[in-house]
């Protein structure tokens, strides 16, 4: 949802946006453990900026 909102904001003032996203729970019990599940979020997108960009 939020990554709609900024795609279209950016759309409207014409300014270039890339969105790289995550999923960092899979919406059940696991995630309530939130420490965890951003910590391996942030490991999978740090890999992926250094190998894109």
């Amino acid at each position: 949802m939020e990554g709609y909102a900024v795609a279209w904001a950016a759309q409207q003032f014409g300014v270039p946006v890339r969105l790289v996203k995550h999923v960092s729970d899979s919406a059940d019990e696991s995630a309530m453990d939130w420490p965890a599940a951003i910590e391996a979020s942030a490991v999978e997108l740090g890999a992926w900026l250094r190998e894109n960009c």
